[in-house]
């Protein structure tokens, strides 16, 4: 229903306009600095605003999105900047933008659905603090690792793309889709809204 794509420049934008027609609703960022990025729904858009937390040429898409239900579902893609000793980045912007998201979304009401590329392992501090401070949930505990990155190098492979729900969602199954010419793999989750539990006692 929504597809997040990373990392587009206008190349990337032209590669994936085939699949217009199929995603009607579109936010589309390209940037020539690795931090463009693409939203498409094929679920209205209701509201949609483009985001610079931390620095003004990394930006995150916020989105609200109607499901087939009538309720709103707010989507947020984001991909902080990474650690980069090379070139003279730590990761204070990284933990910074992880953070403030976190504090934002500790009081969000909202089904929301957070995350894609974060440059961040899933038991690292920060995104420990994420998860705490805003009480979403990771999809992945107890179903596996979904190492995603380096999708050409198998003796080395990290869980660096990340899917955080809140509770309203139940997870149906998470998949690390197969190799597709990125330096990460795919990965695609399978939610269903469920905000309320019909007590059988």
């Amino acid at each position: 229903d929504v597809l997040i794509v990373l990392e587009v420049d206008k190349k990337w934008v032209a590669a994936v306009s085939s699949l217009f027609a199929e995603f009607p609703e579109q936010v589309t960022l390209p940037q020539d600095n690795w931090y463009g990025m693409m939203m498409l729904s094929k679920l209205p858009m209701v509201d949609q605003q483009v985001r610079y937390l931390v620095q003004d040429d990394v930006p995150s898409i916020d989105a609200h999105v109607r499901m087939p239900d009538g309720h709103l579902m707010r989507v947020i893609a984001v991909h902080p900047r990474p650690p980069e000793p090379v070139r003279g980045n730590d990761a204070t912007a990284r933990d910074a933008e992880l953070t403030l998201w976190g504090l934002e979304l500790a009081n969000e009401s909202r089904p929301t659905v957070f995350g894609s590329d974060l440059n961040d392992v899933a038991w690292s501090s920060t995104a420990r603090l994420f998860l705490r401070i805003s009480e979403m949930l990771d999809p992945r505990r107890g179903r596996g690792m979904f190492n995603t990155f380096h999708a050409e190098r198998f003796w080395m492979r990290y869980p660096l793309d990340h899917v955080f729900v809140s509770p309203h969602f139940t997870i149906s199954a998470v998949h690390l889709l197969p190799f597709a010419g990125s330096d990460h793999f795919p990965i695609q989750i399978d939610l269903r809204h469920a905000p309320e539990r019909k007590s059988t006692r």
